[in-house]
């Protein structure tokens, strides 16, 4: 049978779980009861805890786009041991090594050479197109030259 949800008051935002959820969390299992009853205040941020309990629910991290909510999820992830979820989030904040020199000169000058051949293929085609669309003088002289030597 299914529990009914309790209450969780967290830093005065309020959440609706199961109890088997909040269990979930190494922290809540030792200092909740294990008869969760609503309702439950945690001292901690209340925003954060959000992405927490989605966390709780499903096993998969929502990181925060900006750096200074990710740390601050970071923060309530240790707080509420959740080791796998520390590590998305640790990893996700991990400085990244700089490009190296000669990718970047790479992608310069791949960049250009692209550019420049995209100029000679767009040139020929607009001569290919401009010489079907105007009358090949060839064809132009003949016209000319039967008229002028039927007068």
């Amino acid at each position: 049978h299914m529990e009914p949800p309790v209450d969780v008051d967290v830093g005065g935002v309020r959440y609706k779980c199961r109890p088997a959820t909040l269990l979930k969390s190494p922290r809540c299992r030792r200092e909740l009861t294990p008869t969760v009853e609503s309702p439950v205040f945690l001292d901690r941020d209340g925003e954060p805890f959000r992405r927490i309990l989605s966390f709780l629910r499903t096993d998969e991290v929502d990181v925060p786009s900006s750096r200074g909510d990710c740390e601050r999820l970071l923060r309530e992830a240790r707080y509420f041991e959740l080791e796998a979820m520390v590590a998305v989030l640790e990893a996700h904040l991990a400085p990244r090594p700089p490009t190296p020199w000669w990718h970047r000169a790479w992608a310069f000058a791949r960049d250009h050479y692209l550019k420049a051949l995209g100029a000679v293929v767009a040139k020929f085609l607009f001569n290919q197109v401009k010489k079907t669309l105007t009358p090949s003088s060839s064809t132009t002289k003949r016209r000319g030259s039967s008229s002028s030597s039927s007068s």
